[in-house]
């Protein structure tokens, strides 16, 4: 598994960043945490999908996959 952290652009809150989870199959990882109580709220730009936990925190599933060493840009 590989966690990514992005910095959001809102200048204050209570969360200021929030998870990204990187896999090797974006829609089908989509499907398994919709299955588990997220809200899918919609593709974002480049190659990730927007969901919201079952306690209302908003992270998003990268196609960035976990075996992968390198940094990948994914805007």
């Amino acid at each position: 598994m590989r966690l990514l952290f992005q910095l959001l652009d809102e200048p204050d809150g209570a969360v200021r960043a929030h998870l990204n989870h990187g896999t090797d199959d974006v829609a089908a990882e989509v499907r398994r945490l919709a299955g588990l109580g997220a809200a899918d709220l919609g593709a974002g730009p480049g190659v990730w999908h927007v969901l919201r936990d079952p306690a209302g925190q908003v992270f998003c599933v990268a196609g960035n996959s976990p075996a992968q060493l390198r940094h990948r840009d994914l805007g």
